[in-house]
């Protein structure tokens, strides 16, 4: 009860401080970077990663992390070239960027992309935890969905992105307190000691993270996940609207480029232990329970195992996880959709000249489209983390390469990079399906279609350049400097522990 009085207050507290729509937007960027680098991470940690990455690493052991370990790279790689660039334009929607380079036509399609992806994975993040939720408490699920969108509505269109970043915190928290309580039941209940666990995990190969294999074919290889893996995060991070809004709302660049850091690292970390309680839960159900979908082995320890004071403490992190990613999804389509739908279309036709009452008007209404798509989805029959990463991969890279194409290249144009976006998404789709390789690799496959085709396809055409937008200046004086030292210096002792790890020996 404590955690959703809190989050109302925020929500009160928030709704006062508003009086403009940038204020709903980007809070007048006076946040720092630790608060905004544990907003990215709640963000993207929802309750699909509570359930979703045990199940992975249940599966497939530590290599599961192949997915992540780019993700220093990426954010050092972001904060140097896109990042800065963003910044300094000013805008809230990062599609504004694709009129001011393009023209309107390209940015209405990545747009409505963007909304309709949303929208999709929105409804997942609900569906999962609701089903779980309905199960432990002996709800109709449709009731616990309903409960769940009309909770995140209630703050998030109350206090905009100030009361979703700072209901961030406490979201974040209160699911590290739930992991921490899972690990530790987990591990106590283990019959296996410390050591017999590692050896055991380490004969069955299940410590080996580091596959540094050439195939293509191959799952969780290290190049996998730092090149292809690479361009899926770069994508989310650097073009993807759910994050991008919060690093605009930044007091200054430097704590922009910390909060990627330090956001980098923390959920690096946080992914490994989330791995580490998939790899618990192998070892405790191994040659007791086998699961037809791997999904439900987290859910059956919570349900017969833990007791039923941390139950509760497990209900509100699971909450918490889905809140986390919710409110951020009805926040920045909010965004998007005002920013580039309604003020340049829809609003001449607005009965009512209050902005701030339209904004909430149309949060309501996103979210009630989440909230019907989430009443009629079905079960997926593998760790829904890696299905939605998956479903990702299709899209992302060539969304990032319409980007790159509009920040690096002065001759391409609207219909070129159009073309190139397609292009990128069909190339892709008819590859996966021609050819056997891991489905990381389509991010890479839809980004070089798209910037090689978008680029040809625009000398066809007129090119028409918005000369007030600036150009890319790159600097290698700011390219290394003693956060990227630290950034580095992290990298090495995280891939070191792997490489060790599978060798290890408990006294």
């Amino acid at each position: 009860m404590a955690y959703f009085v809190l989050i109302v207050w925020i929500g009160l507290s928030s709704c006062k401080k508003i009086k403009t729509s940038s204020d709903f937007f980007l809070a007048g960027r006076h946040f720092g970077w630790p608060i905004i680098g544990i907003s990215i991470v709640a963000t993207q940690v929802s309750a699909i990663t509570f359930i979703g990455a045990p199940s992975w690493s249940y599966q497939t052991g530590l290599k599961a992390i192949a997915l992540f370990l780019n993700l220093p790279l990426v954010a050092w790689i972001a904060s140097k070239t896109l990042i800065p660039y963003f910044y300094h334009l000013n805008i809230t929607s990062i599609y504004e960027y694709l009129q001011l380079r393009f023209g309107k036509n390209l940015k209405n399609i990545l747009a409505l992309f963007y909304l309709i992806k949303t929208i999709l994975i929105a409804s997942v993040i609900i569906y999962v935890p609701s089903l779980i939720l309905s199960r432990i408490l002996s709800f109709p699920i449709e009731i616990t969905i309903c409960l769940i969108v009309l909770f995140a509505l209630l703050y998030t269109t109350l206090g905009g992105i100030r009361s979703v970043i700072l209901s961030d915190g406490l979201q974040l928290l209160i699911m590290w307190i739930g992991l921490a309580l899972l690990l530790f039941f987990l591990f106590l209940l283990l019959p296996l000691s410390p050591q017999e666990s590692l050896s055991a995990l380490i004969t069955q190969n299940k410590l080996n993270a580091l596959d540094f294999s050439f195939a293509f074919e191959a799952p969780n290889t290290v190049w996998a996940g730092i090149i292809g893996g690479g361009i899926i995060h770069l994508a989310y991070y650097g073009t993807e609207q759910t994050q991008i809004q919060r690093i605009l709302s930044a007091k200054n660049l430097k704590n922009a480029r910390l909060s990627l850091y330090a956001g980098s690292v923390i959920n690096l970390i946080q992914t490994f232990l989330f791995l580490v309680l998939g790899l618990g839960l192998y070892l405790f159900y191994q040659n007791n329970l086998s699961f037809s979908n791997p999904n439900d082995a987290l859910i059956s320890f919570v349900l017969q195992e833990i007791p039923q004071g941390v139950l509760g403490i497990f209900l509100v992190a699971i909450f918490a996880a889905t809140m986390s990613s919710i409110d951020s999804s009805i926040n920045s389509m909010t965004t998007v959709f005002m920013k580039d739908f309604f003020d340049p279309y829809l609003a001449r036709f607005a009965k009512h000249n209050n902005p701030i009452l339209i904004i909430r008007i149309v949060g309501v209404f996103l979210g009630l489209l989440i909230l019907l798509l989430a009443l009629n989805l079905s079960q997926s029959q593998m760790s829904i983390l890696e299905l939605i990463t998956q479903y990702a991969s299709f899209i992302l890279g060539s969304v990032l390469g319409v980007f790159l194409l509009g920040i690096f290249t002065q001759r391409s144009n609207e219909n070129g990079a159009m073309i190139g976006f397609f292009a990128g998404i069909i190339g892709v789709i008819f590859a996966s399906t021609l050819f056997n390789f891991f489905w990381m690799w389509n991010a890479p496959i839809g980004l070089m279609i798209t910037l090689i085709v978008g680029y040809l396809s625009s000398l066809c055409f007129k090119t028409q350049t918005n000369h007030q937008l600036p150009k890319f200046h790159f600097s290698w004086k700011n390219l290394f400097d003693f956060d990227s030292l630290l950034l580095f210096l992290f990298c090495c002792a995280f891939f070191l522990f792997l490489w060790l790890l599978p060798s290890m020996h408990l006294g």
